[in-house]
């Protein structure tokens, strides 16, 4: 059994940034699957917001399955702990949420480069086929579930973390199996962490070494090319954010002490800044994608507008 709560102190924790992590995700991503709701009245499922929408919907359902069990710890003044099949539960969901949120971002970020080099060769981008987008994303979200299932089937095991608020994968114990197991997955990360720097730096270098693109995107502003700036401003934001917060984690897999409460601290607060790429994808989709705002707005005053004119019609009636 890997659930132990004898070592823990509640004096050392706080509720707050859980729960600004809980409040700000949920709103986050609801927000973020609302406006790609809206605009595909405008713009259809275009490919990136079929890959976003599986993104910010893997991360809503990881915040809402995960944190009422986080919230019971801290509400029962650390009395209450996890049973082993709750931690194996929740290690599953937070494991699954790290790799499917790379793979998604990588698949993105390549998408991202091929339609760059598209429109840097014939000048346009077609439309491609938003069935196999969704079918790829199916896929890379079941090898996600796959990958982050092996831990708790026997191949690893799950672990309770300082302050007994949250289990991941074993990656302290130093048995061949836990070992393995937190090098695989580490790897893993590594190895899309890498694709993803590879297929952004050769979008930036084909995007701004092509003068038509830099050209269109500069003046275009309602064209497929704008879009096409748009987007990769905010496919390589988002490939930034991920890298900078999830690497510090993967790093600490690697170099963890046997002991935990050596590193207590560095394990809670390295987890959160992991957890803040739920919480950060969507609003800088939100801020960053202006235009869907904008289809909001004109969407909603259409609808005001129209039950205007209905009621005027019913008084002269």
């Amino acid at each position: 059994m890997k659930v132990n709560c004898s070592y823990i102190d509640p004096v050392d924790s706080s509720w707050v940034p859980a729960c600004i992590e809980f409040c700000l995700g949920t709103i986050g991503n609801i927000l973020a699957l609302v406006i790609l709701w809206v605009s595909r009245r405008h713009d259809g499922w275009r490919p990136f917001d079929t890959m976003f929408a599986g993104l910010a919907l893997e991360n809503l359902l990881s915040i809402i399955l995960a944190y009422p069990f986080i919230f019971k710890r801290y509400a029962s003044g650390f009395t209450w702990c996890y049973s082993q099949t709750l931690c194996d539960f929740n290690s599953f969901l937070l494991v699954n949420n790290h790799l499917s949120s790379a793979f998604l971002i990588c698949a993105m970020s390549f998408d991202q480069f091929l339609i760059i080099n598209e429109v840097g060769e014939t000048g346009s981008s077609e439309r491609r086929n938003g069935k196999r987008y969704k079918i790829i994303v199916v896929v890379l979200l079941a090898a996600s579930v796959s990958i982050s299932l092996l831990h708790v089937t026997g191949l690893g095991s799950s672990r309770l973390f300082y302050p007994g608020t949250w289990c991941y994968l074993d990656f302290i114990s130093q048995t061949t199996a836990e070992r393995d197991m937190s090098y695989f997955v580490v790897s893993i990360g590594t190895l899309l962490i890498l694709l993803i720097i590879l297929f952004n730096v050769l979008s930036f270098w084909k995007f701004y070494k092509n003068p038509y693109l830099r050209s269109s995107a500069r003046y275009n502003e309602t064209g497929r090319n704008q879009c096409c700036s748009n987007m990769n401003v905010f496919v390589m934001t988002i490939s930034a954010v991920f890298i900078v917060l999830w690497t510090p984690f993967l790093v600490l897999m690697v170099v963890a002490e046997s002991d935990p409460r050596k590193m207590k601290w560095l394990e809670v607060w390295l987890l959160r800044t992991v957890a803040l790429n739920a919480v950060i994808d969507p609003w800088l989709y939100t801020f960053l994608r202006r235009e869907s705002l904008s289809t909001i707005a004109k969407y909603l005053g259409h609808v005001h507008e129209r039950h205007g004119y209905t009621e005027l019609d019913s008084t002269r009636r």
